[in-house]
């Protein structure tokens, strides 16, 4: 029979295993150590397994044991939509068809706040109809886009927070710059001395002080593209869709742009997605670039990540002084040999290899010893156009 005293007269306490999540700790029994009273408290079957009679902590020491929370399945909600809301937009499996054509395949995106997000893809990659999508001017076949943490689908009004930039310029040609900015502002409820103090500061910033009462028609087709970035803003969204933003731009005008629009950013963590066919210009801007093509995600990281994990090595541009040069295929194929990169096109012959510096001596020893007489020499290293085209291929795409 068990005996509820022990060998002194003190109670015997059953033994209690007590778990933390990650290690099991067994009490003995012993003389009691009363513990301070947790301040969060769990629920009663979690508290009954260490607890003594009176209702108090059981330990063989002076140590605290806090016991670790479970989580509830509505705290995971509430993580999981907080983890949501970090994001400035989400698209979850987003799909278009066009009979038997899928234009966009069961694409999953998270866009961060404050980020310029690139997105670059050959014609008929899907880049377009994901645009026109997030617009709502195209209406998905299956999945969702989540907008600041909510979806579009049960919360359509969240577009306003979405600005658009196309390519095609859309401006009234009979209206200043002015009053084409205090008008949009209006069909977003902007108050109007709010819009008209707004739109004067933007012009000033992207160079149309001057011209803002002339007509939009008589604007250079520079300042139509600046004044069409404005429009796309003048309600301040959160998120800016801009694609081909520097078409018909000049260099300085490019600069100025590509200013504004980092300063959009990082001035309140808002986001950009920019598509454009120029890789340079995403290069330059974008945080993190997505690679699409057949309405699929074929690549995502940062610029500088993508170039590494698709390493192509570097390439070396040799200008022949005369591409009838009697023992150049005897060299080039000799070449060969060490680059299956390699290629002929007039006087010019393209080598791409790693670590083509520590090459360089050999390619061009080949070079001499066969007689071949070169005028210059180019090198540049790896680029996220050289990763697009290994990724896409080199194959023209019809529009």
């Amino acid at each position: 029979m068990f005996d509820a005293k022990g060998p002194h007269g003190e109670e015997n306490r059953p033994l209690v295993h007590y778990t933390n999540g990650t290690s099991h700790r067994k009490i003995s029994s012993g003389t009691p150590v009363r513990v301070a009273e947790e301040t969060n408290k769990h629920s009663s079957e979690e508290e009954a397994e260490g607890l003594d009679a009176s209702g108090e902590w059981i330990s063989d020491d002076s140590s605290r044991m806090t016991p670790m929370p479970v989580p509830s399945f509505a705290s995971l909600q509430q993580r999981a939509g907080h983890q949501r809301e970090s994001h400035a937009l989400e698209l979850r499996g987003l799909t278009k068809r066009y009979g038997a054509l899928v234009a966009v395949d069961a694409l999953d995106l998270s866009i961060n706040r404050g980020e310029i997000f690139g997105v670059l893809g050959p014609n008929g990659a899907g880049k377009t109809t994901t645009i026109q999508m997030i617009c709502g001017l195209l209406k998905p076949d299956a999945g969702d886009i989540w907008v600041m943490g909510s979806s579009l689908a049960s919360s359509p009004h969240l577009r306003r927070h979405i600005g658009v930039c196309p390519q095609q310029l859309v401006l009234w040609g009979k209206m200043t710059p002015l009053e084409q900015l205090v008008f949009l502002a209006s069909t977003y409820d902007v108050p109007e001395k709010v819009a008209r103090e707004r739109a004067l500061s933007m012009l000033e910033a992207l160079g149309l002080w001057e011209k803002r009462d002339t007509l939009a028609k008589h604007l250079s087709g520079g300042m139509k593209r600046r004044l069409n970035l404005l429009m796309a803003l003048i309600h301040e969204p959160s998120i800016l869709v801009l694609d081909e933003p520097e078409a018909g731009l000049d260099p300085q005008s490019r600069v100025l742009v590509r200013d504004y629009v980092r300063d959009w950013v990082q001035g309140a963590q808002r986001t950009v997605i920019l598509t454009s066919h120029n890789i340079d210009e995403v290069e330059r801007l974008a945080d993190r670039v997505a690679i699409m093509d057949r309405g699929r995600l074929l690549s995502l990281d940062t610029p500088d990540r993508l170039k590494r994990d698709h390493q192509q090595g570097d390439l070396l541009e040799i200008e022949l002084l005369d591409a009838a040069q009697p023992y150049l295929e005897e060299a080039l194929f000799v070449l060969r040999q060490f680059s299956s990169d390699l290629s002929w096109e007039g006087t010019i012959v393209a080598i791409r290899m790693g670590a083509l510096v520590e090459h360089l001596s050999f390619v061009l020893g080949v070079f001499r010893r066969f007689q071949i007489d070169i005028q210059g020499l180019r090198m540049r290293p790896s680029t996220l156009e050289d990763v697009f085209i290994s990724l896409t291929g080199r194959a023209l795409r019809d529009e």
